[in-house]
């Protein structure tokens, strides 16, 4: 049980460093008028949309491991 919770929360870290990143990513997009920092909306779209995708995948994946259904 010990592994099971260290291993959720090293999941848990990375996801929330994942998330900080594609939102310091839609920082530097907005702010792309004040720096040299530019997206195509296709890549801005690809890049919310995979983030998505893996955060619910993982926590998916996640509470599977740790409640297992019996």
């Amino acid at each position: 049980m010990e592994l099971r919770e260290k291993f959720a929360k090293k999941i848990f870290g990375f996801v929330c460093y994942w998330v900080i990143g594609v939102g310091m990513l839609l920082l530097l997009q907005g702010y792309s008028g004040h720096t040299k920092f530019f997206l195509n909306d296709n890549v801005l779209m690809a890049t919310i949309g995979a983030t998505t995708a893996n955060i619910i995948g993982l926590l998916y994946v996640v509470a599977n491991y740790l409640f297992p259904k019996k």
